[in-house]
C-alpha cells in the first residue's frame, strides 16, 4: 500500500490508447472523396444516418396488386352483392 496500486498507470495508458484508436480522423463519402475536417466528418455521418432512418416513397409500388392464380377471387355476382347496402332482414338473419 505504500507504493500504491501499480496497475493504475497501466489502465490509464490503455484508456488513452483506446481513445486514440477510436478517433475518426478521416472519412470517405459515397463519391469516394476523403474528408479530414471535423465538421465535414460530422456532416457525412449525420447524412448517412438520415439516409438510413428516413423512408422515401419512391420505392413504394403504387400499382394495383396482381392476383396470382393460386389466390381465391370473387366472381362478378359475389362482387356485386358485397358492394350493396345491408338490409335489416340480412342483419337479423345474421344475428
Amino acid at each position: 500500500m505504500v507504493q500504491g496500486d501499480r496497475n493504475t498507470n497501466f489502465y490509464h495508458v490503455s484508456t488513452l490508447v483506446r481513445r486514440k484508436r477510436n478517433q475518426i480522423l478521416a472519412i470517405k463519402d459515397a463519391v469516394g472523396e476523403w474528408f479530414y475536417e471535423e465538421n465535414a466528418i460530422k456532416g457525412i455521418i449525420r447524412s448517412g444516418f438520415i439516409g438510413v432512418y428516413t423512408s422515401s416513397l419512391s420505392s413504394v409500388s403504387r400499382s394495383a396488386p396482381s392476383i396470382l392464380p393460386w389466390q381465391i377471387s370473387l366472381d362478378e355476382e359475389e362482387s356485386q352483392s358485397i358492394g350493396g347496402a345491408v338490409s335489416k332482414e340480412e342483419i337479423k338473419a345474421t344475428l
